[in-house]
């Protein structure tokens, strides 16, 4: 995965409780890279730009404040539990392990792609029995289809459902989407032929002989 230059970083602390607020000097166009943590709390009360945690252990990290792209971005972690309350489009994890990330609410839940998880935890406070573990050892793959750790999944409410799907790439440009957004789109896409040639045919039956 490509990551961009990080502009602040907060690396290999241990038991430390650690709140970053607007008064920390840090600018909002800032990324916010946490590497290396153990065993930390950290709280963001600060605008920045997206998160970056990488190689934390039994790390808990609350976003309260906003974040300027909607990204988050976590990998090669364990134990960390990642509280959000703000608005967060994407969140990507690869080779997460008994993590959990907890939105505050649904308007705040945009999708969580992940790879090579186990034991990830995603969940919406305000929407009873909303939990949904995810990880590549329980996850079901659909027919004729082998799993392996490069495969990437999302995350995201399926009527009212969090639901955890398989990505695949169709058509000649690999466009990304899912067997179901698929299924449903091929479905959508005959029912208007079927359509266009009932309206042929009406109008060939109306011109006059």
């Amino acid at each position: 995965m490509f990551r961009v230059p990080a502009n602040h970083f907060i690396t290999d602390l241990q038991n430390e409780t650690l709140t970053l607020t607007a008064e920390s000097g840090i600018p909002s166009n800032a990324t916010l890279y946490f590497k290396g943590l153990k065993g930390c709390t950290i709280t963001v009360q600060t605008p920045c730009t997206k998160v970056f945690i990488e190689r934390c252990v039994d790390t808990k990290v609350t976003l309260s404040s906003r974040i300027v792209t909607q990204m988050l971005e976590v990998w090669k972690s364990n134990g960390v539990d990642i509280s959000v309350d703000t608005t967060v489009f994407t969140v990507q994890a690869d080779d997460v392990r008994d993590s959990s990330v907890v939105f505050g609410s649904k308007e705040q839940f945009g999708q969580v792609v992940w790879t090579n998880c186990a034991g990830l935890a995603v969940s919406v406070k305000e929407e009873q029995d909303s939990k949904l573990v995810v990880g590549l050892e329980g996850q079901s793959a659909p027919e004729g289809i082998t799993l392996v750790e490069s495969d990437q999944f999302i995350v995201r409410f399926v009527d009212g459902i969090l639901t955890s799907e398989l990505v695949v790439r169709v058509g000649t440009g690999g466009f990304t989407t899912t067997i179901r957004e698929d299924d449903r789109f091929i479905e959508k896409q005959n029912a208007n032929m079927e359509k266009l040639s009932r309206d042929i045919m009406n109008n060939v039956k109306a011109v006059p002989k």
